[in-house]
């Protein structure tokens, strides 16, 4: 029995930089990731988006914002 994969989501990394901001784990600075995204159902492209994930720079931890 083969067991496909009917979706895949492709994250690719635009533009990294510094937030300006510091980590409330470990008080690092914080890493702002701009990313480009494509939901793809079997291999049809369905959707396009442009996401900004933060991130500390020390420990890697993903952070969330909260607005």
């Amino acid at each position: 029995m083969t067991i496909f994969q009917v979706y895949d989501m492709r994250e690719k990394v635009i533009k990294s930089e510094g937030a300006g901001a510091l980590s409330p784990c470990c008080g690092a600075s914080v890493i702002a990731m701009l990313l480009d995204c494509n939901l793809r159902v079997f291999c049809i492209p369905i959707s396009h988006k442009t996401k900004t994930k933060f991130f500390c720079s020390n420990c890697s931890i993903p952070l969330i914002v909260k607005r």
